[in-house]
């Protein structure tokens, strides 16, 4: 592709391509060419908060929308290079404001999309609306590979960001809620690694698979082969069934997680529970056998209070993820997936006596939905069975963990289950027969664990004198911007931003309500930026910095306020 400048009749860049030979605008006028564009266009613009040009040429589209639509924001990716350089030097003579940009990219190869749409990731919630230029159809290709990058970033922020605003404040209470119970409980990775290490371990899940399994799961109970952990609510089938795992593990932060235990547990049997510590509070609370604890990504508190250096599980979309990140620091000989489905089998999602969809009704609906959108993945006889997006995500999830985690062996023996990518599929009787031997394993391995004496590094004391001198931050912000409100002097401008520093260094601040305002701090943070960056008028900055200061901060002590009362009632 050779690319040449044309500065008469108008400014015009001629395309040479495989001996076609072609202008990115119009020769006669690429004004006019411009404004009829706008025209087709401006109602959807009206609808949009951030337009996004892929491919500018010259620019002249860009400076009508900028100057048609001056409270939009405008991002420019100029694909090829040598156009980019030249719109920089045209943006001038056109009299673009640049002030009015948001970001400015070029590149065309995978690597350069990537890092360019991760650098764009703050915008990348906004009501967005691609403008290309008409004769960038010789573009075609790197645009389609752009927008594949973009929108599975998209996807990404969303369901992250998603999550954060579903999960956030659980993350919080729940944590504080269970300072007692786990200062008075002992750390899973700490001690059960003399027990585990060089020894095999189940992870039975719920999928539907896990009932081809009772009968050999029962006698590996029985005979001592290997550990077996049930994930979450797949303790209830193992349990009906006369099967007691050698332990059960639980993370989900929401208040419903209580439910996942089996009644006959809670109230009769001593089977260890291994609870991530912003577990749904209800569910440690409740349960009368033995505890453990690691230590979640969530989970702030943790490390700034005691004297100890943690490792960090990371969250996940399903707890057997979780618990394959658990077993990685504790070095078994084996771990064997067992009733590991991530797909539906003669349309039932789970295991007999499991049913976490409200009702047979609901999960009858959902799977025909799925068996509408006809997803389906490889299983581990080599024929297609219908998954959904939700089992898909986790199935490559759970097979990122497992290339990177440093797991001695792993082995799939989930019946007519998804193949999951580099692990071996093997009946789970074979690998009876071949892999495991009896009395490899230690039944009553929680049975000595005593009271957790973990040191601390902040006493609640401390704690409690933190949380005072926030109470008395939060009141004097609040104070300073009403004061800056009234004649909006500049001046204003650097005792808010050190009021803010001082705000956000509280250790409260930082291991507790910030966990539950990531999203809101990411929002003023890139408002802040903006403001700073692109308004000038000396009024109208130290206006637009009051009200996003003030937003956030009456947020910020709506959530410290339920915080506070917790910290309280240590």
């Amino acid at each position: 592709m050779n690319l040449m400048y044309i500065a008469t009749p108008f400014d015009n860049i001629q395309v040479n391509i495989n001996e076609t030979t072609f202008f990115l605008h119009d020769m006669n006028n690429p004004w006019i060419e411009a404004e009829k564009m706008l025209e087709e266009i401006s109602e959807e613009i009206d609808k949009k908060n951030h337009i996004v040009f892929w491919g500018v040429g010259i620019g002249y589209l860009v400076k009508l929308v900028t100057d048609y639509f001056p409270d939009k924001k405008v991002t420019i990716y100029e694909p090829i290079e040598g156009v980019f350089q030249l719109f920089q030097h045209m943006k001038n003579k056109l009299q673009i404001n640049s002030n009015k940009m948001m970001k400015e990219y070029t590149g065309t190869s995978v690597q350069e999309m990537i890092k360019n749409i991760k650098d764009f990731e703050d915008y990348i919630e906004d009501e967005i609306m691609f403008i290309r230029i008409p004769n960038y159809y010789f573009m075609e290709e790197a645009f389609t590979r752009f927008y594949h990058v973009f929108d599975q970033m998209r996807k990404d922020v969303f369901s992250n960001n998603e999550i954060i605003r579903k999960f956030s404040d659980f993350w919080v209470i729940n944590r504080l809620k269970l300072k007692k119970e786990i200062e008075e409980t002992t750390s899973f990775i700490d001690y059960s690694k003399p027990y585990i290490q060089g020894k095999p371990v189940i992870i039975v899940a719920a999928g539907p698979s896990l009932n081809d399994e009772l009968n050999n799961l029962r006698i590996i109970k029985h005979k001592k082969m290997a550990y077996i952990f049930a994930m979450g609510s797949a303790n209830k089938a193992l349990i009906e069934n006369g099967i007691f795992p050698d332990a059960i593990f639980t993370y989900d932060p929401q208040p419903h997680n209580q439910f996942v235990i089996s009644k006959k547990i809670v109230e009769t049997m001593d089977i260890p529970l291994i609870y991530g510590t912003t577990v749904g509070f209800e569910t440690v609370m409740n349960y009368k056998g033995k505890k453990f604890y690691f230590v979640t990504q969530r989970d702030q508190l943790s490390p700034f209070l005691y004297k100890k250096v943690f490792p960090v599980i990371r969250d996940t979309s399903t707890i057997s993820n979780i618990t394959l990140q658990v077993l990685s620091y504790l070095e078994p000989s084996h771990v064997i997936l067992v009733g590991q489905n991530f797909a539906f089998r003669s349309g039932d999602f789970y295991a007999k006596g499991i049913i976490r969809i409200s009702n047979k009704e609901m999960e009858s609906k959902a799977f025909k939905h799925e068996l509408e959108r006809g997803l389906k993945v490889e299983a581990v006889d080599g024929t297609r069975i219908l998954t959904s997006q939700e089992f898909e995500i986790m199935k490559k999830e759970m097979e990122a963990y497992l290339r990177i985690l440093p797991l001695n062996k792993v082995i799939n023996c989930t019946y007519k289950g998804a193949k999951i990518k580099g692990v071996e599929y093997k009946s789970l009787s074979f690998v009876m027969k071949n892999e495991l031997k009896n009395s490899l394993i230690d039944s009553d391995w929680y049975k000595n664990s005593e009271m957790n004496t973990i040191q601390k590094s902040i006493s609640d004391e401390q704690l409690l004198s933190y949380s005072e001198e926030l109470t008395v931050c939060i009141k004097y912000f609040l104070e300073l911007l009403t004061e800056a409100g009234k004649d909006l002097d500049i001046s204003f401008i650097k005792e808010m931003e050190n009021l803010f520093k001082k705000l956000m260094n509280n250790p409260i601040s930082q291991h507790v309500v910030l966990v539950s305002l990531e999203l809101e701090q990411k929002e003023l943070l890139k408002e802040m930026k903006y403001i700073l960056d692109k308004v000038k008028e000396p009024k109208e900055r130290v206006y637009k910095l009051i009200h996003c200061y003030e937003k956030f901060v009456l947020s910020f002590r709506e959530k410290f306020k339920w915080i506070l009362v917790e910290l309280k009632g240590q």
